[in-house]
């Protein structure tokens, strides 16, 4: 079973990048777009990447392993499927190639770091959703910090360069700025949506675990502050305008915050504090 993870793990890395450098060489042109063929391309990527998880996670009858890597692996698999449909409907053709590569690397993860054994009882049906909401949100995220950089590429070209609209490159083939962000903020605005429904079935997997629905720990309290970050920069775009610079300084900051509720302190103890 280990061994068909690792050769699933490497087709499906092999794969992503095959399909963020067809992407991103396709649109090296003002108004290219990405060959249809692609599609079947990124499905077979992530087909593989999704059994090559699971034989990771779940590598014997009755064993489970999980932390830091396959957290990582199955985060952009999640955030990299939700791209997909957003592609399809709107042209962000470089944020899909550039991510193409993220999640291929994020594919390897689980061999390079393969997480701790953990009791199967522990695997309930809601800590898995509950489980799957948070790398979702995540993966969200890890979309969002792609086109937020590439948005202040795009804005920093137009500030200062003496020919702000580009005919070659990567930025000559991104919708125009407001496009861009309106695909953050909606983005954005989903991974909020995600982070309310896993804090209510966080309170039922502690009432699960502890009788409770509120257990006092750091990714308790990281988790409140990421929905609450998330909360007030989602509603200041909405309702006060809030955009460029200002937005994305609420955005690193949240970014930050949730990073550390659990991928950073995963990574910690496992790896560093040994």
């Amino acid at each position: 079973m280990m061994e068909n993870g690792i050769l699933l793990s490497l087709a499906a890395a092999a794969i992503y990048c095959v399909s963020g450098g067809v992407v991103l060489s396709s649109l090296r042109k003002r108004g290219a777009k990405v060959p249809t063929w692609m599609l079947l391309i990124v499905v077979a990527a992530v087909v593989l990447h999704g059994f090559a998880l699971k034989t990771q996670i779940f590598p014997a009858p009755g064993q489970t392993l999980f932390g830091f890597g396959p957290a990582v692996s199955g985060a952009m698999l999640l955030g990299f499927t939700v791209l997909a449909f957003v592609s399809a409907v709107k042209r962000v053709g470089p944020v899909f190639g550039v991510s193409a590569f993220i999640t291929a690397v994020a594919a390897l993860m689980p061999l390079v770091f393969p997480g701790e054994p953990i009791e199967m009882a522990e695997w309930t049906p809601l800590f898995r959703v509950h489980l799957s909401l948070g790398l979702l949100t995540y993966g969200l995220l890890t979309v969002d910090v792609v086109q937020a950089i590439l948005m202040e590429c795009q804005n920093r070209r137009f500030r200062f360069s003496s020919d702000p609209v580009p005919q070659s490159g990567i930025l000559s083939t991104l919708p125009p700025i407001l496009v861009m962000e309106q695909v953050f903020f909606y983005i954005l605005l989903t991974a909020f949506l995600v982070l309310s429904v896993l804090l209510v079935t966080g309170a039922l997997v502690t009432q699960q675990y502890y009788g409770t629905l509120f257990h006092l720990d750091h990714k308790t309290f990281l988790t409140w502050a990421s929905w609450l970050l998330c909360g007030i920069l989602t509603a200041g775009h909405w309702i006060l305008g809030w955009r460029g610079r200002k937005a994305l300084a609420w955005f690193w900051i949240l970014c930050g915050v949730y990073v550390i509720a659990y991928l950073g302190y995963a990574f910690f103890l496992e790896y560093i504090l040994i």
